[in-house]
């Protein structure tokens, strides 16, 4: 049975890994967007998988594994 705690840590970092696997592919795979709108969605996607890592860590501050 798995626990609370590291059910919602383990989302956190899913969901930052899948942003991060888009920000990857937007850089290799063609688009209809031009550079600086790739940039800048990079740029938003890796903040956002930033963000999602740092709430991870405080949570985990917060409830420590007993």
């Amino acid at each position: 049975m798995s626990h609370p705690r590291a059910d919602a840590l383990d989302s956190l970092e899913h969901l930052a890994c899948k942003l991060d696997a888009v920000a990857a592919l937007m850089t290799t795979e063609p688009t209809n967007l031009g550079e600086n709108e790739v940039f800048g969605l990079n740029l938003i996607i890796n903040q956002a998988a930033g963000e999602i890592r740092r709430a991870k860590g405080k949570l985990e501050k917060l409830y420590p594994a007993n």
